[in-house]
């Protein structure tokens, strides 16, 4: 099988061109709402060093890990990769918990 930008060589434990791509995504996400890695990686329950590995692309992260990410974002694990609407998917989900967030407060006053 050729080598692509989701394949590694068999055995390889190196990041592919997809994880490098992940890392930058959340780097940006991060600096775009002036968090600190600090702040971020204590969020997440990681040193900053690590947050700083998987920001570079150093070390992959897990799917769960992924999860945590988008989760604590409050971004979808999908606009984290390549070719997904980053902006219009987190700015959907922040919509939908804003309209949750009025449903909730307009029912107590019922």
């Amino acid at each position: 099988m050729p080598k692509t930008a989701t394949t590694r060589e068999p055995g390889s434990r190196s990041p592919t061109e997809i994880d490098v791509f992940v890392g930058e995504r959340i780097r940006a996400i991060r600096a775009d709402r002036h968090l600190s890695m600090q702040e971020v990686a204590s969020a997440l329950g990681l040193s900053h060093q690590q947050l700083q590995k998987y920001e570079v692309g150093t070390n992959r992260l897990s799917a769960g890990m992924l999860y945590q990410v988008a989760a604590y974002f409050e971004v979808s694990v999908a606009s984290l990769f390549p070719d997904a609407p980053k902006d219009a998917a987190a700015e959907a989900l922040r919509a939908k918990r804003k309209l949750d967030a009025i449903r909730r407060i307009l029912l107590e006053a019922v």
